[in-house]
């Protein structure tokens, strides 16, 4: 009698281990977790994390819609979401911003916010300037003027005791576009001052199409930005010096670069068609 009722207990349990398993496996997860794992897999992924890409889920249907900056995010805001685990389908909405290409040899031309000095300035630091002259491409404004543009300080030599003489050299770094930091590659400008003994201000010619300081009143209204000749394929290199043996590009000088290669940048939205 023992082992009949033993096997029909044993038959009860397995039976009832089933049921509980069958029913675990067939709950779905639902559209508020759905939508919290798709959040959570976008943010873990580098090329996502800063996308403006808005996620809703219904019916685990995932709808994806936002805007980004190329179609390389795009896709691959659609491949994550269509491998995550009850995601029946993906919806894609997601635009892509329309872009512009701001050709080699552009002239970028900006006003300097902060002042950089060859004693006391380190090389490697970024110091803030703001677009001049807005960059057009055609009738349209790519940048409009007063856009952020930041300097970086890429050789800064202080003058000897008794002689030599300091330098400053800088490149354009980035710009920032409808809150994106966009990398640039330009040409160097170049602020030197006469050997020690000579504090005269000096002008220099940066060939290959280089940019040039191009403005800047020094000394209480004293001194002023000396022009300079054309050297071959270069611009008009200008210099605009403090007394004594150091060099500094203060607030409110202007300087020109000349992109070294091309550049994409985001159409403003009013712009985009």
């Amino acid at each position: 009698m023992l082992a009949p009722l033993k096997n029909f207990l044993a038959c009860w349990l397995l039976l009832i281990v089933l049921v509980l398993g069958l029913a675990a496996c067939s709950k779905t997860p639902s559209d508020e977790s759905l939508n919290q794992a798709l959040q959570s897999k976008f943010y873990a992924e580098p090329q996502l994390k800063a996308a403006s890409i808005q996620v809703t889920v219904s019916k685990g249907e995932a709808t994806l819609s936002g805007e980004v900056e190329n179609d390389a995010v795009r896709q691959k805001a659609v491949e994550l979401a269509g491998v995550t685990p009850g995601i029946k389908k993906v919806n894609d909405s997601i635009k892509v911003r329309p872009v512009v290409t701001i050709s080699a040899g552009t002239e970028i031309q900006v006003k300097m916010i902060d002042s950089i000095n060859s004693k006391t300035s380190q090389v490697g630091s970024l110091f803030h300037s703001s677009l001049y002259v807005p960059i057009t491409d055609g009738n349209q404004v790519v940048i409009p003027k007063g856009t952020d543009v930041y300097i970086k300080l890429v050789n800064a030599k202080s003058a000897g005791s008794i002689k030599g003489s300091s330098e400053l050299e800088v490149v354009l770094d980035h710009v920032v576009v409808q809150g994106q930091s966009v990398p640039l590659n330009s040409s160097r400008v170049r602020q030197k001052s006469a050997s020690r003994g000579k504090q005269t201000a000096t002008r220099t010619v940066i060939g290959g199409g280089a940019g040039a300081i191009i403005g800047g009143i020094i000394g209480g209204g004293k001194g002023a930005a000396i022009g300079a000749g054309v050297g071959a394929g270069g611009t008009l290199a200008y210099q605009a010096l403090t007394k004594g043996p150091e060099v500094r590009i203060p607030s409110q000088t202007k300087l020109s670069f000349t992109l070294a290669g091309p550049v994409q940048v985001p159409l403003q939205p009013q712009e985009a068609k």
